[in-house]
């Protein structure tokens, strides 16, 4: 089946009409309808090999979502994940449960997991004097999307565990307080020297809830 297959189909059709038309002029109906029969059916495949030509529609791209701050106005108090690929949506960011932190993303247990099973950190970006920072606070294993975190002694929730966690100046001693702007992501491993690749989720905002 091919375009030039269809378009010798199309004229073969167009002289089998001129041939109808001629036995009609002829006096001849029964040969014009069999002429017509017959380029009915040449048009007929002629069609079919146009359809079967055609090029299937590319499939589109599942859409990532875009960073809610520009990295490059953030300092990265661990690796430098700014120009890593965001390969996953950052679909959910829950702060509610004093706690533990949930970041759903959309490549959660998908990432290569080290030899302990770890697949990435999850980070917290804090505007601190000024200017954003950003750092990881935690490990997460192969599909894990919560943490929870000790909580400092005298203190009820996660708010004092973030900063501190971080173990970077000046996150460690930064407390969120109700209502702040402070961001979230996930990256594969960024908080040491290891790596298990160049990829991240973009980074979302949030109004601290307590």
């Amino acid at each position: 089946m091919s375009v030039k297959q269809a378009t010798k189909d199309i004229e073969k059709a167009q002289k089998k009409i001129a041939d109808s038309t001629k036995a009609i002029d002829d006096g001849k109906p029964d040969r014009a309808k069999n002429r017509n029969a017959e380029a009915d059916a040449k048009l007929v495949n002629a069609l079919a090999e146009l359809e079967e030509e055609e090029e299937p529609d590319e499939p589109d791209e599942p859409a990532v979502g875009e960073d809610e701050i520009d990295p490059a106005t953030i300092t990265f108090l661990h690796a430098d994940v700014s120009a890593w690929a965001i390969t996953s949506e950052t679909t959910d960011v829950d702060a509610s449960d004093p706690g533990q932190m949930c970041i759903e993303h959309t490549k959660a247990g998908q990432w290569p997991a080290n030899a302990d099973g770890i697949e990435g950190n999850p980070w917290v970006v804090a505007f601190i004097n000024g200017w954003w920072w950003a750092a990881t606070y935690e490990w997460l294993r192969s599909g894990q999307i919560c943490k929870a975190m000790n909580v400092p002694e005298h203190h009820s929730d996660i708010a004092h565990s973030l900063g501190p966690h971080t173990k970077k100046a000046p996150i460690e001693s930064w407390v969120p307080v109700l209502g702040e702007t402070v961001g979230f992501f996930v990256s594969t491993l960024a908080r040491d020297p290891q790596r298990n690749g160049d990829e991240r989720s973009n980074i979302v905002l949030i109004d601290w809830p307590y």
